[in-house]
């Protein structure tokens, strides 16, 4: 049942987003996911434009009943992949996208966004900091404030070990510069 009203969902999805110029320009939709890795990103980037047109019709009920649904139902799901692709690799240009991804998140309810950021960056440090100092300083502010939230989940109520204080202080030493 479920996964017949995610069918139904993400066949609708296409078809609004076959009809926004941006998305048809950017992707073939005659062309299948070429893997896990793209479906994200195409997950990602149709997110960021339901949401910006969420703000274009100044937070109307019915753009929020879809980013609301299209969170639920496709973008949590997306970044759980996503998080578990970047504990175990070094894909830049995916943790970059979801930096990205961030920006757009500010106005969820969700703490999963900086849990999946804290996850990453607990088992694969090098690499949220190589592409964390790759930032905007919008985009650090922001990363870096899901990412300290999301780290404070991780590690509360947990011993104190070696290891998360070599945590604590490689996030320390990410600390945005004031403007």
């Amino acid at each position: 049942m479920r996964t017949t009203l995610l069918s139904i969902f993400l066949v609708a999805l296409t078809v609004s987003a076959h009809a926004s110029s941006e998305w048809s320009r950017k992707y073939n939709e005659d062309k299948p996911v070429a893997s896990e890795r793209d479906y994200i990103l195409r997950i990602f980037d149709f997110y960021t434009q339901i949401q910006q047109k969420f703000k274009r019709e100044r937070f109307s009920a019915q753009s929020r009943d879809l980013v609301e649904d299209y969170t639920t139902a496709i973008l949590l799901p997306a970044c759980v992949s996503c998080s578990k692709m970047l504990r175990r690799g070094h894909d830049t240009g995916l943790l970059l996208a979801y930096f990205r991804l961030l920006q757009h998140t500010q106005h969820s309810a969700s703490e999963s966004f900086g849990g999946h950021l804290a996850d990453i960056f607990a088992a694969n440090p090098d690499l949220v900091e190589s592409v964390y100092r790759r930032l905007s300083p919008e985009q650090q502010r922001i990363g870096f404030s899901e990412l300290s939230w999301g780290f404070g989940n991780l590690t509360y109520g947990q011993k104190r070990t070696r290891t998360i204080k070599r945590l604590e202080q490689r996030l320390t030493r990410m600390t945005p510069k004031a403007k």
